[in-house]
């Protein structure tokens, strides 16, 4: 891309890879193997817009937009096929692709004969409700590939240490590795608030593409996490495939616990899309593409992305069937499943209990902000009762207040 910019005039040589000189900024970035349909580049570009008189004599004004329209084909002059700018579009001098996208939508694809057998042929409903699972906002510390996902806490006590002794012999021959992040219970680790995200909507629907078919995964959310998309794949087919209890997969993802998922392959991932939300909260297309522009991205879609796409899941069958080979490899023995059970449960009570002490707290900061709003705004001189039952102001010497305990209020100590 930087070369075919090049070529087309839009960036001087001696600013090539120069990237805070012409404000280069991208809406996302994604694995190698993995394909992209919409990616916004935001940038400075050398152009020469032409200027048109008015109706007014001796005044002239620069149609911008309709010059942009001419940008597109003068950059896929020096583009190969496989990569088209759709359009190009005026922005402000701040606009930055990357901040200003706040949703993501992504597909990834399947070989439905890897589902043979499968909740997915037995009982496809229930597969479908599996996916919604990931939906709503949790810690997604188990679906990315990082070995910084969690920081200590200060345990107090050494429960937690000897049950951790205890055990690490009989871990290091399971397959999973549990902990559970509480100080109350056994607890080492809790997630960072940077693994936490929202994702909006979770799918998965057949399709065919060139006569093979093909279970597509549809995810839409705020952002993600490297590599989550494919250990949310890998994820979902260790339930419907039967390697994951799945009763225990709301563990994975709505619990501190640790579980180890692999990575499902990237050659089937797909960003399709990118939004931008108003300060209403509903997302929109960040650019609106005309009648033309629309056809010719969908067009792409359909017999560029979508025949690579088949292409390589095609001929990558050895490929998928290795994949499969470590997923059962990560099923779980019936001692790993119990102590999951009985950690679990666990953990569920004592969030219950955190849960009920936040609503209780919360009750009590509602009931203190609502006792200071009944009370009157005091003068600058005078005395301020408190009893029980009401708020009172009587002046200096008045006999009600007499008897009582008289609190005088200072300039600087009154209420405004």
């Amino acid at each position: 891309m930087e070369s075919a910019l090049i070529k087309g005039g839009f960036i001087k040589t001696e600013n090539a890879g120069d990237v805070d000189k012409i404000r280069l900024g991208r809406s996302s970035r994604t694995d190698k193997g993995v394909h992209s349909l919409k990616t916004v580049i935001s940038l400075k570009m050398e152009y020469s817009w032409r200027r048109v008189p008015t109706k007014y004599e001796g005044t002239w004004e620069y149609r911008i937009n309709s010059q942009c329209k001419e940008i597109p084909e003068m950059i896929n002059h020096h583009l190969p096929p496989s990569i088209r700018v759709i359009a190009a579009f005026p922005v402000t001098r701040n606009f930055n692709a990357r901040s200003e996208i706040t949703r993501r939508k992504y597909e990834y694809f399947i070989p439905q004969y890897l589902l043979q057998g499968s909740l997915w042929e037995t009982d496809r409903e229930k597969a479908k409700e599996l996916i919604k699972l990931f939906e709503g906002r949790h810690s997604w510390h188990n679906f990315v590939s990082s070995t910084n996902m969690t920081v200590p806490r200060n345990l107090k006590g050494k429960n937690v240490e000897e049950y951790i002794k205890e055990n690490r012999a009989r871990w290091k021959d399971l397959r999973q590795l549990i902990t559970l992040s509480r100080e109350e219970q056994l607890a080492q680790w809790k997630p960072l608030r940077a693994m936490f995200r929202t994702l909006f909507e979770a799918s998965v629907d057949p399709i065919v593409l060139n006569g093979n078919s093909y279970v597509k995964i549809t995810l839409n959310g705020e952002s993600f996490l490297y590599n989550q998309v494919r250990k949310m794949v890998a994820f979902w087919m260790m339930m419907v495939k039967g390697y994951f209890p799945q009763h225990l997969g709301k563990y994975a993802i709505h619990s501190p616990f640790r579980f180890n998922i692999p990575v499902a392959p990237a050659e089937g991932l797909l960003l399709v899309d990118v939004l931008e939300r108003l300060q209403t909260g509903e997302p929109i297309n960040l650019f609106l593409l005309d009648k033309n522009q629309q056809t010719m991205l969908d067009n792409f879609k359909k017999h560029v992305i979508y025949n690579e796409i088949e292409k390589k899941l095609s001929s990558e069958q050895e490929m998928y069937n290795g994949f499969i080979e470590i997923l059962k490899t990560r099923s779980l023995a019936e001692e790993d499943v119990a102590l999951i059970e009985t950690l679990g449960t666990q953990w569920e009570v004592e969030n219950e209990k955190s849960a009920m002490l936040k609503r209780k707290n919360a009750y009590v900061r509602k009931v203190i902000k609502e006792l200071f709003q009944t009370v009157p705004i005091l003068p600058r001189k005078g005395v301020y009762t408190f009893t029980p039952r009401k708020y009172n102001f009587e002046e200096e010497g008045s006999e009600e207040t007499q008897g009582e305990e008289e609190i005088p209020i200072g300039e600087d100590e009154r209420e405004e």
